[in-house]
């Protein structure tokens, strides 16, 4: 202070090396310092006064304009200084005196608190690093929602229910009050992050709500974490939404980038249950269609549905590289993923089928449904595309028909026997001859206009 009202650069250099010194000798001296009272220990007491000095001079140097470009380039890294000093002084007593179980929810309000205290000083002050903290709040309860996923432990335990919705609403104060000027990319990822963190709480908390009334790995805990994000996805959809902060100053960013994410994670999720879970309904008995997962999925496909009209409704400008083509043939991979996992389902649960890779791969009801079944769906895809003429539809209805052949051929002729090869054969032939009846292929966009 007395360096920069009397402009001597040796005393202020001083004083940042008497900062830096003071800071090495207290970190030096942790292993004797003496326990104490919770925030009258000598480790807070010493952190504190270290992340006061270290904020007052950050602001001294912010608000004279240092002399020096030395100067200039160690404000920023004076201002982490302090706040390093200020996470270790809570962080210390969190460490020390909050039993284990509570750690996480009081990690999480404590930084909530910091991130909020320096978005407030940003406000009241034009404090350019105070945003660093405020802004920074997403990302890092993002990666401790994530750590959620390792420990098993739903949000809202031990306090976490007041330490989670505090946190979320300081983070979309923050965004709403505290903005990164001149950096619009930045301020979307911020606020798609938040977004995808409502609902992994949601999805977290909603998963352990079900698991602890019906089983950890059933179908109702598994479809629960598709739900939050659905619903968030609705919500952001929803006409309601177009009225209000954030999605009426910020369409782009919600109805495109934060919807594409949890449209992203919908879909990751509907590859990892139908590739790898039975999905029964305990203790309801399993029906297709009418059980927790398929439900899910149906919840899913409104909440994209939705979705697609909004980003319609609010005319906006997709990314060249997401053509109709790429959406239609994403949505068709995980719907045809989820159809024959909902007939592999079926059987698991009505003919005892053990839902293992190589229990399915050798099932001969399995092999006889899949090819009547990939039939049909190739019929109902080419006779759809005649009725449309969409020539590009009737060709992967006509790949899926000849993979059905193939698939007769090399496996079918080899694993089934009796009634399920006949079935199989007669099936899919009768299957065929529709096809070539109703199902003609489209003429080309030129031939159809000659």
């Amino acid at each position: 202070w007395v360096g920069l009202r009397q402009q001597r650069k040796l005393a202020r250099a001083f004083g940042l090396l008497l900062e830096l010194g003071a800071g090495v000798a207290f970190f030096l001296a942790y292993p004797r310092l003496p326990p104490g009272p919770l925030l009258a220990d000598a480790l807070f007491v010493g952190a504190i006064i270290l992340a006061v000095t270290g904020l007052w001079t950050h602001r001294l140097l912010s608000r004279r304009e240092a002399d020096t470009a030395a100067e200039r380039v160690l404000a920023p890294f004076v201002f982490l200084w302090a706040l390093g000093w200020l996470i270790v002084a809570g962080g210390h007593e969190i460490e020390t005196f909050i039993s284990y179980g509570y750690r996480q929810p009081a990690w999480i309000a404590f930084l909530a608190a910091i991130a909020l205290a320096f978005g407030l000083a940003a406000m009241r002050w034009d404090w350019r690093e105070a945003r660093w903290p405020a802004l920074a709040l997403a990302p890092v309860l993002l990666a401790l929602a994530a750590w959620s996923l390792v420990d098993r432990a739903h949000p809202f335990a031990n306090g976490g229910w007041i330490a989670w919705p505090f946190a979320l609403a300081v983070d979309f104060f923050l965004l709403a009050r505290v903005g990164l000027d001149g950096k619009a990319r930045w301020t979307a990822v911020l606020h798609v992050l938040s977004v995808a963190l409502l609902a992994l709480i949601g999805a977290l908390e909603l998963e352990w709500l079900a698991a602890e009334h019906t089983g950890v790995e059933t179908g109702w805990a598994l479809a629960a974490r598709l739900v939050a994000p659905a619903l968030v996805l609705l919500a952001i959809s929803s006409g309601a939404a177009e009225r209000r902060w954030p999605v009426r100053d910020l369409p782009g960013v919600y109805r495109l980038g934060a919807a594409a994410t949890l449209v992203a994670a919908m879909a990751l999720w509907s590859l990892h249950v139908n590739l790898s879970h039975a999905g029964g309904s305990d203790p309801l008995p399993y029906l297709p269609v009418v059980n927790a997962l398929d439900l899910a999925h149906l919840l899913g496909v409104i909440a994209v549905v939705a979705a697609v009209h909004a980003a319609r409704r609010s005319a906006l400008a997709i990314p060249s590289f997401f053509t109709p083509q790429v959406a239609a043939a994403a949505a068709g991979v995980v719907g045809f993923i989820w159809a024959n996992a909902m007939l592999l389902r079926t059987i698991h649960h009505w003919a005892g089928v053990a839902y293992r890779p190589d229990a399915l791969w050798h099932s001969v009801l399995v092999q006889a449904s899949l090819s009547v079944f990939w039939s049909f769906l190739a019929l109902t895809l080419m006779v759809l595309a005649t009725r449309r003429g969409w020539r590009g539809l009737w060709m992967i209805g006509a790949a899926l028909m000849a993979v059905v052949i193939v698939k007769l051929v090399l496996i079918d002729l080899g694993q089934l026997s009796g009634i399920e090869r006949i079935v199989s054969f007669i099936g899919v032939g009768v299957l065929m001859l529709v096809i070539g009846y109703f199902s003609p292929v489209p003429p080309r966009k030129t031939e159809a206009a000659t």
